[in-house]
C-alpha cells in the first residue's frame, strides 16, 4: 500500500492512499463467497449458486460493499503506517474501481497540532504562602460535612436546632379550605 500525505494548512492534510489491485483482488474474493454462501439464485439452493453467477447478478452490491469495507480498513492501515494524529476526517474522495487496477482514494484529515514548547526548566516561581487559621480549617470541615450528610428518621423526640423537618398542613378560612 503506498500513502502519500500532502499538508494544505496548518493542521490539515490530505492522505492519498492506493491499495494495490492484489489487495483488492483478495477482498473481492472473500466477499464473493460471502454472498454465495448466504443469496438465493432462482433455480439453485441457497448457498450452491455458481460464484460466476452470484457475482454477475449483485455487481452492483458487490462493487458498493466492496468499497464501504476497503475504504475504512486501507484508511486506517495508512493512520497508523504515517503515524498521523487524525482529529477528524473531513472528506473522503469517491475511488473508482477498475478491475485490475489499484484502488486509488484521497482523505482529507485534520490533525492535532503540533506544539514546541519554550524551555520551561529552571525557570523560578515564588510560591506564595498562605495563612490559614483553625477557624477556617473547622469550618470548611463543617461544610464539607454538610454536604455529604445523610438524613435519618427520628422519632420519639421533639424537633431540634439544625433538625430537618418536615410539615404537612391544611389551612381553613371560616370552615372553607
Amino acid at each position: 500500500m503506498n500513502v502519500s500525505v500532502k499538508t494544505t494548512g496548518v493542521c490539515r492534510q490530505i492522505m492519498k492512499i492506493e491499495v494495490p489491485a492484489e489487495n483488492i483482488a483478495k477482498e473481492r474474493a472473500e466477499l464473493l463467497s460471502y454472498y454465495t454462501k448466504g443469496v438465493s439464485v432462482p433455480g439453485f439452493r441457497k448457498g450452491h449458486a455458481p460464484k460466476a453467477l452470484v457475482e454477475k447478478k449483485f455487481a452492483k452490491q458487490m462493487q458498493d460493499d466492496l468499497k464501504e469495507r476497503m475504504i475504512p480498513k486501507f484508511y486506517h492501515e495508512a493512520v497508523d503506517q504515517e503515524k498521523v494524529k487524525v482529529v477528524a476526517v473531513l472528506d473522503v474522495s469517491e475511488p473508482d474501481m477498475v478491475e485490475g487496477q489499484p484502488l486509488t482514494f484521497e482523505v482529507t484529515v485534520d490533525v492535532a497540532p503540533e506544539v514546541k514548547l519554550p524551555k520551561y526548566e529552571g525557570i523560578s516561581i515564588k510560591a506564595e504562602k498562605t495563612d490559614v487559621d483553625e477557624k477556617q480549617v473547622d469550618d470548611t470541615v463543617a461544610s464539607i460535612l454538610r454536604q455529604h450528610a445523610t438524613f435519618v428518621d427520628i422519632t420519639g423526640r421533639s424537633a431540634q436546632e439544625k433538625d430537618m423537618v418536615q410539615v404537612s398542613y391544611d389551612s381553613t378560612i371560616g370552615g372553607q379550605p
